[in-house]
């Protein structure tokens, strides 16, 4: 396990609160429900493929992104594990690179529509196209799949698909909205970049929306409707 590194140019304080933010993620329930939704998922997936048909077998291998150039919704106790994994597995100059590079894919994708997100490259991915945090990837990350690596490559084209193994993930996920929502009061499908940026700017990110503060508000999906920009977003009657 790496050391859990401060963000970018914060303060002793702020570094002593990271660390101990980390060390009370690894009791907290809610942080064990994640990593074991992931294991469950993990278990489920491994059983589907064993009973693929051999004749389609998957196209996905180290190094693909194709599925890495579209907009990605997670809840936010997933964006939650995701940081917690980044500060501890890199170290300092690939963490504050990483922070870099997620702040600009947040600015360029903040607001865009399903097909206008298409093309732009997921922060986390490496150079060689290897992710940043693997092990903690997102459950739909985790369910992407596909029999033909030459569609994926096609614009606009029709990605035969595990179809078993995509809903396991959307089920999976389902788990931790109702998580979210019996924790801080409200359920929301994020964008994973400008989600991720959020939690890695503020340090208390995790505690306010654990009080029930819209921190995810900018990262909410959203779209035009009658001329206003609308924002996903369900939230527990009181």
């Amino acid at each position: 396990m790496g050391v859990v590194k401060p963000w970018p140019s914060q303060s002793s304080k702020c570094a002593t609160l990271v660390e101990m933010t980390h060390r009370r993620r690894r009791k907290d329930p809610a942080a064990i429900l994640v990593r074991r939704v992931f294991e469950d998922f993990e278990r489920t997936s491994a059983s589907l493929l064993r009973v693929l048909p051999a004749e389609h077998p998957l196209a996905c291998a180290k190094g693909c992104t194709h599925c890495c150039h579209q907009r990605v919704s997670v809840t936010p106790l997933e964006v939650f594990e995701l940081a917690d994994h980044l500060r501890r597995e890199l170290d300092t100059a690939e963490f504050s690179g990483l922070v870099e590079v997620v702040r600009a894919h947040a600015a360029r994708v903040r607001g865009l529509s399903p097909q206008q997100h298409r093309g732009h490259r997921c922060p986390l991915v490496q150079a060689e196209g290897s992710c940043a945090a693997y092990a903690s990837r997102p459950l739909l990350c985790r369910g992407a799949n596909s029999f033909d690596a030459a569609a994926c490559a096609r614009p606009g084209a029709a990605i035969p698909t595990y179809l078993q193994l995509t809903e396991a993930a959307q089920a999976a996920q389902e788990r931790l909205d109702g998580e979210s929502l019996r924790i801080a009061g409200r359920e929301q499908m994020l964008e994973l970049g400008c989600a991720l940026a959020i939690v890695l700017d503020d340090p208390q990110a995790e505690a306010r929306w654990r009080a029930g503060d819209p921190v995810f508000e900018a990262a909410a999906h959203s779209w035009f409707e009658a001329g206003e920009l609308r924002h996903w977003s369900r939230i527990r009657n009181p």
